[in-house]
């Protein structure tokens, strides 16, 4: 649908590019930005299939805003959007293609000195092992349930989240290698993240999506 939702966006001033999933997949991603403001200064396409991690992208750009009479000092930005996979039990997959992300985006914004904008949807629930990652900046995968990573439940609502676990499914050295990038189990990122339904709201919103096999909060900004 880039075309159609292009067609309609430029006639608003709006701009953007389109980063299609790999192997044929039908869907991909699109950022859009409206030209008077932001200008490009560099996009990065990150395609998780050459890291051995399935047919999903992320885009991180860096856009600089030009300005206007209310604040009239240009800044960059760095913007990114993602559609994580969305399998519940290949939970290292999941924090490796953010934890690649997160790669990405910290030398793009020179460690958080550039401001960072995060969106997408996140195939994962708020209080997840991966969502504390993000809001943290620290996980011990060894601590997690490889395959409730994500505190994806058929079915679930945020109340049926992080119910009670039973044994725990045990980490092989290829999935901690997969999800950390080394057979080091902890995760680390240094931008100081928040929540921006969560500051304006007080929390994530009971659900963003719906539909016959999940209710629940995947998508975060």
């Amino acid at each position: 649908k880039f075309e159609h939702l292009e067609s309609l966006l430029k006639h608003h001033g709006y701009v953007g590019r389109y980063l299609q999933r790999t192997n044929d997949r039908p869907d991909g991603l699109a950022m859009f930005w409206k030209s008077r403001y932001f200008s490009l200064v560099h996009a990065e396409d990150v395609i998780f299939a050459g890291h051995g991690m399935r047919d999903n992208v992320a885009q991180v750009y860096k856009l600089q805003y030009l300005g206007n009479l209310q604040h009239s000092d240009p800044f960059e930005l760095v913007v990114s959007n993602i559609h994580v996979l969305f399998n519940p039990k290949r939970g290292d997959i999941k924090l490796g293609q953010v934890r690649v992300l997160m790669d990405t985006i910290s030398t793009a914004s020179r460690d958080g000195m550039v401001p960072v904008v995060m969106c997408g949807d996140y195939n994962s629930a708020p209080y997840s092992s991966l969502y504390d990652y993000l809001s943290s900046g620290y996980l011990n995968v060894l601590e997690s349930d490889r395959k409730r990573v994500s505190g994806q439940i058929a079915g679930s609502s945020r109340s049926q989240e992080r119910r009670p676990q039973s044994t725990p499914t045990p980490w092989k050295l290829e999935e901690i290698i997969m999800a950390v990038g080394s057979e080091d189990n902890i995760l680390r990122h240094s931008l100081e993240l928040e929540s921006s339904y969560k500051f304006v709201l007080g929390e994530e919103p009971g659900f963003t999506t719906a539909h016959d096999k999940y209710v629940g909060t995947v998508d975060y900004i």
